[in-house]
């Protein structure tokens, strides 16, 4: 149905907005890419980290993503800007997984340090 292309190296990660109006791909290329589904355009590039995107998510009400990187971090972002809103740091190897509570108010990160980690948001 439809392709989707920019990135600069191998895609690690992909998730659905709520709405499914939009998606995120995390990259090799450190960078994560807002698409808009029904065209295939890249609506947003959200630039940080310094290592592989291995992880990214969506907040139940869409306005913020969650990222887990090669570089050991965690990171909190706000679409319609791109900015980035809160760094969470811990983890002692990749993270390769991220959530969001369905609720708000936490995330989770996965790691090859062999870790879970609950994260508080800033409200």
């Amino acid at each position: 149905m439809r392709r989707f292309e920019g990135h600069g190296g191998t895609i690690h990660s992909v998730a659905f907005s709520p709405t499914g109006r939009s998606l995120l791909s995390g990259s090799a290329d450190k960078t994560i890419r807002l698409w808009d589904t029904a065209y295939g355009h890249s609506l947003r590039r959200f630039e940080g980290h310094t290592q592989g995107v291995r992880g990214v998510a969506f907040a139940a009400d869409g306005r913020h993503i969650l990222s887990g990187s090669d570089d050991g971090t965690v990171r909190l972002w706000e679409v319609s800007g791109g900015r980035e809103v809160k760094r969470f740091e811990g983890h002692t190897d990749n993270v390769t997984s991220v959530a969001l509570a369905p609720g708000g108010g936490f995330a989770l990160s996965g790691s090859a340090d062999k870790t879970v980690r609950l994260w508080q948001l800033p409200s």
